[in-house]
């Protein structure tokens, strides 16, 4: 996943529609994984998902509006599978 700048922020785990976000593993030294809203998904190439906010803006969990704001699922403990990251 890459933020709207084009900096890679994270591996995606696999998406569940029900939930209408992303789960990312945000974070490299303390990883946590993160739930981003699909609203803040620009577009999807053969380089991964590209999101239309900034890895700042993942950081300050900088969204407004009804059903938009990120929510911190849990404090990451091992790594996400590699063939799922985008």
């Amino acid at each position: 996943m890459y933020d709207a700048q084009g900096h890679h922020v994270g591996a995606v785990s696999p998406y569940h529609g029900h939930s209408g976000a992303l789960l990312v593993r945000f974070g490299r030294l303390f990883p946590t994984d993160i739930s981003i809203p699909l609203a803040a998904v620009a577009g999807v190439d053969a380089r991964g998902i590209h999101l239309s906010i900034s890895r700042m803006d993942i950081m300050h969990q900088a969204w407004t509006g009804a059903g938009t704001e990120p929510a911190i699922i849990a404090d990451a403990g091992e790594s996400n599978d590699p063939s799922a990251s985008a």
